[in-house]
């Protein structure tokens, strides 16, 4: 955890050792330091859609279904690429029983990177 500190510290804006982190609260159920580290992350990279996604995951993980798509309907609106944005918004949409928006953001996902197995493998999950 303190290498990943330390990549931030040299490099603020250096959105990987933010996501490697949050990842690390999310999986210690340390929620309070995961949300602590998008907040900071918002605020070094303001216009990235990243510490966005990385909220959602927190939500996400914590089964606050609505907060987490409203975080990944950020994060899209933002980068609307966002391939993992939109398979995770799925997943949080599945979460709150609206299977068809979630199998609409899988079909997103496919459409935008067809070759990606993960959105076929969450579309699955989801229907």
């Amino acid at each position: 955890m303190e290498d990943y500190r330390r990549a931030i510290q040299i490099l603020p804006t250096y959105g990987e050792a933010y996501s490697d982190l949050v990842n690390l609260y999310i999986a210690g159920g340390e929620w309070g330091a995961a949300m602590e580290a998008c907040r900071e992350a918002r605020k070094v990279i303001p216009g990235s859609s990243v510490p966005l996604f990385l909220q959602g995951n927190v939500y996400l993980n914590q089964k606050e279904f609505d907060h987490a798509t409203e975080m990944y309907t950020d994060a899209v609106t933002r980068s609307p690429g966002y391939v993992d944005a939109f398979l995770n918004r799925a997943l949080a949409y599945k979460g709150k029983g609206d299977f068809a928006k979630a199998v609409a953001d899988c079909e997103r996902a496919i459409g935008i990177s067809p070759h990606y197995g993960t959105a076929y493998y969450i579309r699955a999950l989801v229907w």
